[in-house]
C-alpha cells in the first residue's frame, strides 16, 4: 500500500494521519484505515455528525457539555465557556477522538469442598471504565491549538461529573456523564498544531436521595 499523503485543503488543516495513528498506539490499524477511503463499502444509513481532520465523515464524536458546581470552598464554579465550536455555540466538540468502553461485573465466588469450581453470586454491574484517546487540532499548520486546550483541560479539572454527548456513549451504553479519573497531553513529534490527549474516567449515574425523619433514603430527589 503506498505510504499515505498529508491531508491539506482550503478547510483542512495540514495533519499526518500517520502522526495520529502513532499518537494513539494505533499502526496496526493502518491498512483499514485507509483501505476504507479506497474501498466501496456500505455506507452507515446516519448522516456523519462533521468532517474530521483526516478529510473522513464523523459518525461518532466527543461532545462536552459546560456546567457549573460548587467547589469544596462553596464557591460557584462555571466550567466550558472558553471556547465552544458547536453549531450552538454552546458545546465543545472534538471529532478526532477514539472510545473505548469495558465494563467488570461485581460477583461473589465461593468455593465449595468436593465441588468442581465455585459457586458465583450476582451482585451488581459495575461502572463503565471509559478511555478516550483524541486529537486537537489548529487550522493553521504553524500555530498550536492553545485554546481548544485550555478548554478541554478546564473540563477534564472540573470536580464534578461533565454531561458528553456521543453516539456511542449515549445510544450505545447509555452513558451521560463521566467522572474522570486521570488524563494526558503528551507531546508529540511532528506537527506542532496537533495536541493529542489522553482520558480515563468511569460512568456516573446520579443517585436520588430523600430526607425521611432526618434520615436519608434512596427514591427521591433531595
Amino acid at each position: 500500500m503506498p505510504k499515505p499523503q498529508k491531508i491539506t485543503g482550503k478547510f483542512t488543516p495540514t495533519v499526518d494521519p500517520e502522526i495520529v495513528l502513532k499518537g494513539f498506539g494505533l499502526q496496526a490499524l493502518k491498512t483499514k484505515f485507509y483501505g476504507s477511503l479506497l474501498e466501496a463499502e456500505e455506507e452507515d444509513g446516519n448522516d456523519p455528525n462533521a468532517t474530521s481532520y483526516l478529510g473522513t465523515p464523523v459518525f461518532a464524536n466527543l461532545v462536552f457539555i459546560p456546567g457549573e458546581y460548587v467547589d469544596n470552598k462553596g464557591k460557584s464554579i462555571r466550567y466550558g465557556d472558553i471556547f465552544t465550536n458547536d453549531e450552538t455555540n454552546e458545546n465543545f466538540v472534538v471529532n478526532t477522538v477514539l472510545i473505548d468502553v469495558s465494563q467488570q461485573k461485581q460477583i461473589i465466588k465461593t468455593n465449595i469442598q468436593g465441588v468442581a469450581g465455585s459457586v458465583k453470586e450476582y451482585i451488581s454491574k459495575g461502572d463503565y471504565q471509559i478511555t478516550i484517546r483524541g486529537a486537537l487540532v489548529e487550522q493553521s499548520s504553524l500555530k498550536y491549538p492553545e485554546i481548544e486546550t485550555q478548554q478541554l483541560r478546564e473540563y477534564l479539572e472540573a470536580e464534578t461529573a461533565i454531561g458528553v454527548a456521543s453516539r456511542f456513549l449515549n445510544d450505545i451504553f447509555s452513558i451521560d456523564d463521566i467522572v474522570v479519573e486521570s488524563f494526558t497531553f503528551p507531546q508529540q513529534e511532528g506537527y506542532q498544531n496537533v495536541q493529542l490527549f489522553e482520558i480515563s474516567a468511569v460512568s456516573d449515574e446520579p443517585v436520588e436521595l430523600s430526607i425521611l425523619n432526618n434520615n436519608l433514603s434512596e427514591g427521591a430527589t433531595v
